[in-house]
């Protein structure tokens, strides 16, 4: 046939097709519209929600003998029949912004589904039976589900073909390649550090194509992968994405070298597309995962210096999800991640908008988090909240670790959709009249656990314990010249929580003459610490194994939240996730080094001398890691450990001088 533009194809009944006896194959090339991904359904249910049709046998929309379908919510493609519904597999990578080819092939044989997408299969559906409904006639057509011309598919359908057996795969992979180019591999995955070698994989023209006026344009993610390719008579040339490169005549395949990106972690996909004047009808694409595994490396460490929200999206947990985009963006003038309040109201943000389980990036070693948190203002006067230690607030942060075992898709809030969870509330009031940057900091460490609700501590959300609360006392600011950090550690062992070395921070066991005897305090660091049993968290919470709720991982959340009738914005200026590296609460490494620059200098030695109080006079704010000895005061022992240490400007000073 010469095809129809602007429209869907109707057969009318065709028996033959209808594949009587259960078995047959249906195949068909596709090019989704460019935008398909942003398309609503023609029923006004909302964007993103469009199944188009490809091919179908049916007599109207809701009793297809089998359709085949394209699903927008999803990024999927699969088959639609009375008993089963749907029936599908994943798009690798996605649905494609412009015009991209895809084979698709749809195996029917005797009460099984095998579909095959670009030669390769992705479903495999046993009890799939081809059952015609009451009064079934059999009617056929391409381009939409039924005769009526509902969820018609925009873009290009060609080489429709309908057989009366079941295809093997051999056959189908045969009939993808004769039109397409086909990579040898389509799955790669590198682990950081055990497998980094670069990858070798063979693109082949397809059989009997010459290439002739071809040009190649590859895709991919550059902070993932690099690629190159050795071609005869030209040498070793380094692929850029987006670029158009002639092949030479008679070259019908090429071997390009893959090699991931160090500490370029997260999932892309490579493709190579032929320019259309070639005559090639499609490319073919890889799948390449690169992530890391072991203890020693960094997983999230953004500074929002590139002004978008989303700069992990290629990274690990798919990157930062704002469901308000309008007060999460940054500004030019700054990389702040502004997360600005509304009155009464709850902002938030999260890493990761992932299925369960496809964040793990906590595991027996631990995770280390740092948020910099660099400017504070209040806007509206707020009032009494009822919250731990929240008194007359007027907004508040939450930085939190989510348990990544249930599905992340909307919300992040602890409570919708978590089954366990570690966070850490910031509260902040002023004490002159708003708008004010003069603030003070009370706030609380929270963890919860959905799954033994008899954890109240006398608050009505169920799975909840506040086992601390705290107030920074030489915090009345947060400016980006004087930020405030905050860090939570947590591991199978127990959890930490820390702030800036000079923050002031006090703390109380809540609710008050609870006994806490899990809890203790580190005086070097200023940080909190406790377990994840009764000791810390008390009989509610006994015997949760919160850490069970991180075996698939952990979201890390960050919100601000309007109190009452209060109303303030907090700027989050970055923000690392870490296994085995240092964070700013840390004591220094020698602790002498101070300014954590590499030496122990005159720098150093100023330090020293400030905070000097001599023995029983105690420690000053800020100088907890000058107190070598833990003898509770910065004296002679300390003054003669640090003498051991130093080593003049510039020069090294070693790691283990103060062991």
């Amino acid at each position: 046939s010469s095809g129809k533009s602007g429209g869907m194809v109707s057969m009318g009944v065709v028996e033959d097709f209808t594949l009587a006896d259960g078995s047959g194959t249906v195949e068909a090339w596709i090019a989704p519209a460019a935008g398909i991904k942003y398309r609503s359904d023609n029923f006004g249910w909302p964007f993103g929600n469009y199944r188009p049709g490809i091919v179908s046998s049916a007599d109207d929309y809701w009793h297809p003998y089998y359709a085949l379908e394209m699903r927008t919510s999803d990024a999927t493609l699969g088959v639609e029949n009375v008993p089963e519904w749907y029936v599908n597999g994943s798009i690798p990578g996605g649905l494609p912004e412009g015009e991209q080819w895809f084979h698709v092939v749809s195996v029917f044989n005797a009460g099984k589904l095998d579909y095959y997408l670009n030669g390769v299969q992705v479903i495999s559906q046993a009890d799939f039976q081809l059952l015609p409904p009451t009064g079934f006639l059999g009617n056929f057509q391409i381009g939409t589900i039924d005769p009526q011309g509902d969820w018609g598919f925009p873009g290009k359908i060609d080489e429709v073909a309908v057989y009366d057996t079941a295809l093997s795969p051999a056959r189908i992979a045969a009939h993808y390649s004769s039109v397409a180019m086909t990579f040898d591999i389509h799955e790669i995955e590198f682990i950081d550090p055990t497998n980094l070698t670069p990858v070798n994989v063979t693109l082949s023209a397809p059989a009997g194509q010459s290439a002739s006026g071809l040009e190649l344009t590859f895709s991919f993610s550059t902070s993932i992968i690099t690629v190159s390719v050795d071609i005869p008579g030209y040498g070793v040339v380094a692929i850029t994405p987006g670029t158009a490169y002639p092949i030479p005549d008679g070259l019908t395949s090429a071997v390009l070298t893959v090699t991931p990106v160090s500490g370029g972690y997260g999932t892309t996909i490579l493709t190579a597309t032929p320019n259309a004047a070639s005559g090639w009808l499609a490319g073919d694409s890889i799948q390449i995962d690169s992530s890391l595994v072991i203890v020693g490396g960094m997983y999230v460490n953004d500074h929002f210096d590139d002004n978008a929200v989303g700069t992990n999206v290629n990274g690990v947990g798919g990157g930062w999800y704002v469901p308000y985009q309008a007060k999460g963006a940054p500004s030019e003038a700054d990389s702040s991640l502004k997360i600005l309040g509304i009155s009464g109201g709850y902002v938030w943000t999260g890493i990761s908008s992932k299925p369960a389980g496809e964040f793990p990036f906590m595991n027996a070693d631990g995770i280390r988090i740092e948020w910099v948190i660099n400017y504070v203002e209040l806007t509206a006067a707020g009032g009494s909240t009822g919250w731990p230690n929240a008194d007359d607030a007027e907004c508040s942060h939450e930085l939190g670790v989510i348990s990544a075992n249930a599905e992340n898709t909307y919300w992040s809030e602890l409570f919708r959709n978590t089954e366990g969870g570690l966070y850490v509330n910031l509260y902040y009031s002023g004490y002159v009249d708003s708008p004010t940057e003069n603030i003070t900091v009370k706030g609380s460490i929270r963890v919860v656990n959905s799954t033994h609700p008899e954890a109240t501590s006398g608050e009505s959300a169920n799975g909840l314990e506040t086992p601390v609360v705290f107030e920074l006392t030489n915090v009345h600011s947060i400016t980006p010249a004087d930020p405030l950090v905050v860090t939570v550690e947590l591991d199978e062992n127990g959890w930490k929580v820390g702030f800036s070395q000079d923050a002031g921070v006090v703390y109380s066991i809540w609710p008050a003459e609870t006994q806490r005897p899990g809890i203790s305090f580190d005086t070097g660091t200023g940080k909190v610490l406790g377990g994840w049993d009764a000791d810390s968290l008390g009989e509610g919470l006994a015997g949760a194994a919160i850490t069970d709720e991180f075996d698939n991982g952990a979201f890390l959340f960050a919100a601000v939240h309007n109190i009452v009738d209060g109303n303030g914005q907090g700027w989050i200026d970055s923000v690392k996730a870490c296994v085995d590296c240092p964070l700013a609460t840390d004591c220094p490494n020698p602790f002498a080094d101070t300014d954590e620059d590499g030496d122990v200098d005159q720098t150093d030695f100023a330090r020293l001398q400030a905070c000097f109080t001599g023995t029983g006079g105690g420690v000053p704010s800020g100088c907890g890691c000058l107190d070598h000895d833990g003898s509770g005061s910065i004296d002679s022992p300390d003054y003669d450990a640090f003498e051991l240490c130093a080593t003049g400007p510039g020069m090294p000073a070693s790691i283990t001088c103060d062991d």
